[in-house]
């Protein structure tokens, strides 16, 4: 099997977001070296970061650019203009309740349904069972009530 070179930047980090703010071209190459798969999680943390994306979109041909961020709202007025004609974007939802029974089965998921009910479908949530609640109220006080 083919090894496939990517690169994860967690712009969560200050030093990743220092590195990416108004980057040059030669600042790019630098940071992205011979990787062809360039993945960059919390972007709408950078400041220009649309910029810095047109820059890897035009001039890194090779490279096959992956940009999420959780508050898209942000995200999206940070790079719509740059990348006109240059991006697909995909909105992310909660899992439906068939994914979820498919994955845990009719019985498992019927026992879960008193707390989907009250927590919800949201992947953090069922990721962290025990600490739903913790992870409700982050969601819904960063995102859910967050005024744009």
């Amino acid at each position: 099997m083919k090894d496939i070179s990517y690169l994860f930047l967690d712009c969560d980090d200050l030093l990743v977001r220092s590195k990416l703010t108004n980057a040059n071209t030669e600042q790019i190459r630098t940071i992205i070296g011979n990787h062809r798969i360039v993945f960059i999680d919390e972007a709408q943390r950078v400041e220009e970061i649309g910029l810095s994306l047109k820059i890897i979109t035009d001039q890194f041909k090779g490279v096959q650019l992956i940009v999420s961020g959780s508050s898209s709202f942000e995200l999206s007025g940070k790079i719509n203009e740059p990348l006109t004609g240059r991006k697909w974007e995909y909105e992310m939802f909660p899992i439906t309740w068939k994914e979820f029974e498919d994955h845990y089965g009719y019985i498992a998921s019927e026992q879960q349904i008193e707390n989907r009910l009250i927590y919800g479908l949201y992947p953090d949530v069922l990721n962290h069972p025990g600490d739903e609640k913790e992870v409700l109220k982050n969601i819904v006080n960063s995102y859910l009530l967050k005024i744009y």
